[in-house]
């Protein structure tokens, strides 16, 4: 089980709602990739669609490195204060969009 449906189940307990995640047409492929990265041992990811104010979809961990990624599909484009999140951001962040995208990011294509 990934940390995220650990913690999604952990959040409906105390809060007795359903941790719904938001797919949007811009992120109809997140399902897919969220699929490849399950198979990968020691990728781990935490869904963050809920958390708003522009913040970018998926916190990945793999190998002691944290990635902040936004997922897109192919013609997907970020909304302005995606962009701006992204330029103002302090760390890394990065935009997916394909399970091939996500084999880059962590190095193992």
């Amino acid at each position: 089980m990934v940390f995220t449906e650990k913690r999604a189940h952990q959040h409906e307990k105390l809060a007795g709602e359903s941790v719904k995640p938001r797919f949007t047409p811009n992120d109809a492929n997140q399902p897919e990739i969220l699929r490849v990265a399950r198979q990968i041992p020691g990728l781990d990811y935490i869904d963050l669609t809920e958390v708003g104010d522009d913040c970018p979809d998926t916190l990945f961990g793999y190998k002691g490195v944290n990635y902040l990624a936004e997922i897109k599909t192919q013609k997907g484009r970020m909304r302005p204060g995606q962009e701006r999140h992204h330029r103002e951001w302090p760390g890394q962040t990065t935009v997916i969009r394909s399970p091939d995208d996500l084999l880059k990011l962590i190095g193992l294509l």
